[in-house]
């Protein structure tokens, strides 16, 4: 199963970047990267844990973000940052992540302060 790529943003900065859902589409990983809080990948496993004793970063998924036919309509997410281990005080966001042309962005994220995009990883860009 190939890696997913997911992206943490502030949804000011993602709006000002993509005020339309084409432009968002055409985005790249790398401009992603660039405003993204967070960023990291997943793969079979759908997690990804980073721990050090002043950080951590835990972040959880119901699948990958396959866009063909096989794959789901959405993709359930939960992602927690903190400056300790046990406490999630940078970030904390859990939602809906919807298929929308060749990645699932968070339902409604338009409304939200924070917006998670989800791609297979591209090694191209």
């Amino acid at each position: 199963m190939p890696a997913t790529e997911f992206f943490v943003i502030e949804t000011k900065k993602l709006s000002a970047l993509a005020p339309t859902d084409t432009q968002l589409d055409a985005l790249s990983s790398a401009q992603l990267s660039e405003i993204s809080v967070w960023h990291g990948w997943y793969n079979g496993g759908l997690s990804m844990v980073f721990k050090t004793t002043t950080f951590h970063l835990d972040a959880r998924f119901s699948a990958a973000a396959d866009t063909s036919n096989r794959g789901p309509a959405s993709i359930h997410y939960t992602i927690s940052a903190g400056g300790e281990q046990e406490r999630s005080d940078l970030a904390s966001t859990d939602g809906t992540a919807v298929k929308q042309s060749k990645q699932f962005i968070t339902e409604d994220w338009r409304l939200r302060q924070v917006v998670v995009i989800l791609r297979f990883l591209d090694f191209k860009h």
